[in-house]
């Protein structure tokens, strides 16, 4: 009773701050749980990184494959016999080796209007549905690993690679 207003004041207690909702608390974590949901889901259907990074290589191997086979087809319709080595298709040095190691692509003259051509791909990619885009269609369904395509042109060429497995020349 004998305190001034000043003092009354100061031992008073601070005013109180109105308890805020925890509504947004809530919400922002669930849309954060919602957005690492969603990258870890997208990583687990597209194997992340790592693995899309192997399927534009092995892309870029098919794709090279069908410029060695069309410089093939060429060189046949012109000569009517295929060259012996990749060696003898012009402009081609840029499509005859593995855009990751360097090793060449293996190309075998079986005949003389057949061939086989190799590669070593990263993914199996046999599973691939049928109406997926596949701009490489005569070279984009292979499995993982050494795999080698067999070729032929001359009467009756269907073009289409045979797929019988091959051995590994290594």
């Amino acid at each position: 009773p004998g305190k001034t207003l000043e003092e009354r004041n100061a031992m008073a207690e601070p005013p109180k701050k109105p308890q805020s909702s925890p509504l947004p608390l809530l919400l922002w974590s669930t849309a954060c749980l919602v957005m690492i949901g969603a990258i870890a889901g997208g990583l687990m259907l597209t194997g992340g990184p790592q693995t899309e990074r192997m399927r534009r290589m092995d892309e870029r191997r098919a794709s090279d494959l069908q410029q060695i086979k069309s410089a093939l087809q060429s060189k046949y319709q012109t000569n009517h016999v295929l060259p012996e080595t990749l060696s003898a298709l012009e402009n081609m040095e840029d499509y005859t080796q593995d855009p990751v190691n360097g090793k060449p692509y293996i190309y075998h003259k079986t005949g003389r209007d057949r061939f086989r051509l190799c590669a070593t791909f990263a993914l199996d990619n046999r599973e691939q549905s049928a109406n997926e885009y596949m701009p490489y269609q005569n070279f984009s369904r292979h499995p993982a690993g050494f795999y080698c395509f067999n070729l032929h042109y001359g009467p009756n060429q269907d073009n289409s690679p045979d797929r019988t497995p091959t051995f590994n020349p290594d």
